[in-house]
């Protein structure tokens, strides 16, 4: 019944450093949570001086600091949020002597939140000696808190794809920094960045082909990088303490242990640490800026009709030729075209079909394309990924990843799949789809087609809106067969078993148009929001996460509905009208030289019209197990009912299913 819930606790007075710090991002709130409180909500920390609370907003608000509950919402297992800092409500407070929680601040809801452990942590270089201060010294007796196992957590390493911005020295001596090393069969050195095998033996480091450093998560063989790679030196992988101590801060919240326990976590060996904002870091792209294809450190071409798997397995049409594929003007094209004269095998229809195999092969990271697909029934683009080697057997016991395809009588329409299991013809697959509003086609316009791939969850994205995730558990007992290194390919079908044949209304050619492909070592900014409500719904959230602050931010809403607050910033409250429309945020960093544009397309579901009524308070009853009676309405001045009378009712407690 609250608009703004909240829980307060007293603290004695804050030290200003630690408040500076807060506010300057080198500290930061960490809480364990389970919820079940949907992703997108978000949860405030609000430091005040207690002592000005009888004065207006926003006197007495030193600072504000929110997290964000995550895509898969956190109902059915404990997570750690990360607090990021908001703003300074009141610029002139200095003291703080009191702590506020916010769950779903301006919102009517009444979740349960389980919550533990509300800390501090900070940036060093060095690692402490782990102590145990907490924030709150007290919790309300109805929150949980977890028996302690006593049992230190593992250390992981930091992610190879990034630089730690705290730099210590190597406990090996590494080349200065910027020098280039060759590199062949495991790199020498012992540092845990650049060209090199880490300290403690999980990720093996090197350098690919073209020149980046690359990661290989085996013990048991050698990765076979080669070329050149810039070394780094840095320091170890930092560890963490509570507030009172000083260490490096991951981007992802780590995992911390219970009280009294020692603390030596890092962040996932897929994600980077940062002590500050850090650009979402590309490690492989093509942005098809020259005249042709790179065939030398990138691409190559697949010819023909996949014979002797003839029509490719799929009773494809298409004759596949270096011809049908074209680079300029800063994008990659592939054509498809019905030809006058048949062409190999007396194929009627040509297109192009390019991979990465062999010259940039994944085995974790977030896969992106911005693609503009065709139209037309009889139509198969798709951007997929199929395993460099097939260590699990034949399509598609070692798998198939699509990251995006459509058939042409759905230009609405983008699936998200996995290929599987059982040998061809007893093979498995799983996938999902996401629909764009009715009458919009992904011919259109550019969007963005993206997977996050890691350890164990795949996770597919839509203009940076996640619609389908799998893990092991959802295919098993089948093998899963992800976590190896898998490959590119883009190309566009015609027929086949799926799409069907192109017909009267199919139009040639047609052309798939491609911006970029890349492989961020993290997501690049992901938005959330309901994709349905209600005609005039008011105060709806939408929010763009993305690895730290340092974007800005334009919202665009549809025809009818209004931006209550938010607008330059993540996080918008929304009025909606009863037009439909997309939601659209254009992130834009200049520091970073990123401008994305994400969208989420909302449906308004159509108001309802009376027509009867069915029940009141002049009706006549039969029975009822409690006490009946009309009474005066409490608040006759409400617009939601002005009626003079009203039904007064009140269950009988003796009843397991009292009724009217």
């Amino acid at each position: 019944a609250e608009l703004y819930d909240s829980i307060q606790y007293s603290l004695n007075p804050w030290d200003v450093s630690l408040l500076d710090g807060l506010v300057s991002g080198e500290k930061r709130f960490y809480v364990d949570l389970l919820a079940d409180a949907e992703a997108g909500t978000n949860i405030i920390i609000q430091l005040e001086n207690k002592n000005a609370g009888s004065q207006s907003y926003p006197v007495g608000r030193h600072s504000r600091y929110e997290a964000i509950i995550p895509a898969g919402g956190s109902i059915d297992k404990w997570q750690t949020l990360a607090f990021k800092f908001l703003d300074r409500p009141d610029e002139n407070e200095t003291v703080v002597n009191q702590i506020v929680i916010l769950f779903s601040p301006g919102s009517y809801a009444n979740n349960v939140y389980m919550y533990d452990n509300v800390d501090v942590y900070g940036i060093s270089a060095v690692s402490p000696s782990p102590t145990s201060s907490p924030i709150v010294s007290s919790l309300p007796t109805s929150v949980p808190t977890r028996t302690p196992t006593g049992s230190p957590v593992a250390t992981t390493t930091a992610s190879p794809s990034r630089t730690p911005t705290s730099v210590s020295a190597s406990p090996t001596k590494a080349p200065s920094p910027d020098e280039e090393q060759s590199c062949s069969g495991t790199c020498p050195g012992t540092f845990p960045y650049g060209c090199a095998e880490n300290l403690v033996n999980v990720v093996k480091y090197g350098c690919t082909s073209d020149g980046h450093c690359s990661y290989h998560e085996t013990l048991e063989e050698p990765y076979p990088f080669a070329g050149f790679c810039t070394y780094k030196s840095v320091s170890p992988s930092p560890t963490f303490s509570p507030i009172g101590q000083t260490t490096s801060l991951p981007t992802d919240a780590p995992t911390r242990p219970p009280t009294g326990s020692p603390v030596a976590t890092t962040a996932s060996p897929s994600r980077t640490p940062t002590n500050a904002y850090v650009c979402p870091s590309i490690r492989w792209s093509d942005e098809f800026d020259g005249n042709e294809l790179d065939t030398t450190n990138k691409w190559s071409y697949q010819v023909g009709d996949g014979c002797p798997l003839c029509g490719w397995g799929n009773n494809e049409l298409q004759w596949y030729q270096p011809d049908n594929v074209h680079v300029s003007n800063g994008e990659l094209t592939i054509d498809a075209r019905e030809e006058s004269q048949p062409v190999g095998n007396g194929k009627q229809y040509t297109s192009g079909r390019i991979r990465t195999k062999d010259q940039a092969d994944f085995r974790y990271g977030y896969f992106e394309a911005r693609i503009r697909i065709p139209i037309g029934r009889g139509l198969w683009p798709a951007f997929w990924m199929l395993p460099t080697e097939e260590l699990y057997g034949n399509w598609p016991q070692s798998g198939e990843i699509d990251i995006m395809e459509n058939v042409g009588h759905e230009p609405g329409t983008n699936h998200g799949t996995i290929h599987y299991g059982d040998a061809w013809p007893n093979n498995q697959y799983s996938g999902g789809s996401v629909d764009l509003l009715e009458g919009v086609n992904f011919a259109d316009g550019y969007h963005l087609f993206a997977v996050d791939k890691s350890e164990g969850l795949l996770i597919w994205y839509l203009d940076g809106v996640e619609f389908y995730r799998r893990t092991p558990s959802d295919i098993s007992p089948k093998q899963w067969p992800f976590d190896e290194q898998f490959h590119f390919i883009l190309n566009v079908a015609v027929g086949g078993q799926w799409p069907g044949n192109p017909d009267s209304t199919t139009e040639f050619p047609q052309t798939m148009y491609v911006d970029y492909v890349r492989v961020y070592d993290t997501s690049p900014g992901q938005l959330a929001g309901p994709q349905t409500v209600e005609s005039q719904k008011r105060n709806v959230q939408y929010q763009v996460t993305v690895p730290d602050s340092g974007y800005e931010y334009e919202w665009q809403v549809p025809p009818g509905s209004t931006i209550l607050s938010g607008q330059g910033a993540s996080l918008i409250i929304v009025d909606f009208g009863s037009v439909s429309g997309d939601v659209v945020v254009q992130m834009s960093s200049s520091s970073c030289g990123e401008h994305r544009v994400l969208k989420i397309p909302v449906r308004i579901e159509s108001g309802y019209s009376f027509e009867s009524r069915v029940v009141d308070d002049t009706s006549t009853i039969a029975t009822a197990s409690g006490t009946y009676e009309v009474s005066l309405n409490p608040l006759p001045n409400d617009e939601g009912n002005p009626s003079e009378n009203v039904v007064r009712y009140e269950r009988n407690g003796a009843e397991l299913y009292d009724s009217i």
